[in-house]
C-alpha cells in the first residue's frame, strides 16, 4: 500500500504487482499501472489505470524457475563436462564437472575473468 501511495504522490505514471484478494477470497497476482491526467496547468486533475490478473504468468515463471534448477541438478550430476557459449563465443553456463575441470585442472581452457563470471552466475542460478 506503501508503495502505491508512494506513486501517486509522485503524480508520475507507473506501474506495481501485488497479490489482491478476489470476491471469492483467493489471493491472486495483479499488475496495477496508473497514468495520471493532467490539466492545462500540469496539475493531476485525476487517475485513470488498470488492473490485470497476473497470477497465471506468476505461476509459469516460478514453474519455469523450477524447471531451470532441475535441468542444473541433472547437469551437474552428469560426469561430462558440459559449457553452453553464446553466439559471441563467450560461455554463459558450465555444469559442475567442468567448472572443477576449468578450476582445478592441470591447464586452463577459458580464462580466469570467464571463470569468475560463470562461479558468479551459479551462484546466482542457485537463489533462483
Amino acid at each position: 500500500m506503501e508503495k502505491w501511495r508512494a506513486l501517486l504522490a509522485s503524480g508520475e505514471p507507473g506501474e506495481l504487482e501485488a497479490r489482491l484478494r478476489r470476491h471469492d477470497g483467493e489471493y491472486r497476482w495483479f499488475l496495477f499501472r496508473s497514468e495520471p491526467w493532467r490539466d492545462q496547468q500540469g496539475n493531476v486533475v485525476r487517475w485513470y489505470g488498470t488492473n490485470t490478473d497476473i497470477e497465471n504468468l506468476k505461476r509459469t515463471e516460478e514453474k519455469l524457475r523450477q524447471d531451470e534448477r532441475e535441468l542444473r541438478r541433472i547437469t551437474d550430476a552428469i560426469p561430462q563436462t558440459i559449457v553452453i557459449q553464446n553466439p559471441d563465443g563467450m560461455s554463459i553456463y558450465a555444469n559442475q564437472a567442468m567448472l572443477d575441470y576449468m578450476l582445478r585442472g592441470p591447464t586452463s581452457k577459458i580464462a580466469n575473468a570467464q571463470k569468475k563470471e560463470l562461479k558468479r552466475k551459479r551462484r546466482v542460478a542457485r537463489r533462483d
